[in-house]
């Protein structure tokens, strides 16, 4: 992209910040899931994979909606 394309295209080559889940997000969606959550699953190993999910977006650091 360094080259004759970024300038016949005008492309931007500027660096942009990408959000991940940070642990303060993770703190509220573990929160969210476990204590305040009325939505149901079709069985309790749902809902715990569910939450094995969540940590693996925060171990990973994986963007949201990347492993959805």
């Amino acid at each position: 992209i360094y080259g004759k394309l970024t300038t016949d295209f005008g492309l931007d080559i500027t660096v942009k910040e990408k959000p991940v889940l940070g642990v303060d997000d993770l703190l509220l969606l573990l929160n969210y899931h476990w204590a305040r959550d009325t939505s149901t699953f079709p069985t309790e190993r749902h809902r715990v994979q569910f939450a094995l999910i969540l940590l693996l977006l925060f171990g990973t650091g994986c963007r949201p909606a990347e492993l959805v």
